[in-house]
């Protein structure tokens, strides 16, 4: 029993430095995602979405201002006139300011309108910490029409794809209208939306820039 004991005492000496490392390992918090990491006018100042419908959009950063501990970034977004000017609408139709702030616990859009492809609400949040699968929030905006309308929102799925965080999030409103999700990718921004039109869905992606 002595040396079963002593060969016991031994063998354990020699794979305590093992479990330590591995306990230590598995202990160790995952680096943690930050907003500004999704926020698209951070990184690029010029940067396009092709969609269907012909739907296209020219976004060009116009300023970064910094409002206390939040970020502002101002945005102009040119769409293409698929009617080749039947409408009579104007160019200045066409071009809309978008802003985003990016706050301490949430990523903001707003100054949406026609005609751009996501412009059921004058104002999004895109994005809330915790940025983890399965987290959830409840937004209350106003629908084209001014109408109060609760958007119930869930980051559905989350993954790394050469070596950038995928985020996945679904925005439904409880009156049924509405439902979109929207793809984040570090480093990247928003990099495809869908929308529900019908029984079907509609949307466009981010086309990267030459670097």
């Amino acid at each position: 029993m002595t040396k079963r004991f002593t060969l016991c005492i031994i063998l354990l000496a020699a794979l305590l430095p093992v479990l330590i490392a591995v306990l230590l390992i598995s202990a160790s918090p995952s680096p943690e995602l930050t907003l500004k990491q999704f926020t698209t006018p951070a990184v690029y100042s010029a940067w396009r979405h092709d969609g269907a419908l012909e739907h296209m959009e020219q976004l060009r950063r116009l300023d970064v201002r910094k409002e206390g501990e939040n970020t502002r970034y101002r945005v102009e977004a040119v769409v293409d006139d698929v009617s080749g000017g039947e409408t009579k609408k104007g160019k200045d139709y066409y071009k809309v300011e978008l802003q985003y702030l990016l706050a301490k616990d949430s990523l903001i859009q707003s100054g949406q309108r026609a005609p751009l492809m996501d412009a059921e609400f004058q104002t999004i949040e895109l994005l809330r910490l915790p940025l983890t699968r399965g987290a959830r929030w409840t937004q209350a905006q106003k629908n084209a029409l001014g109408k109060s309308v609760l958007i119930d929102c869930a980051i559905t799925n989350l993954q790394v794809k050469n070596g950038r965080a995928v985020l996945d999030v679904t925005y439904a409103s409880r009156d049924g209208e509405h439902y979109a999700w929207r793809r984040f990718t570090g480093g990247e921004g928003l990099t495809r939306y869908e929308k529900r039109q019908g029984e079907y869905m509609f949307g466009f992606n981010l086309f990267m820039p030459e670097k």
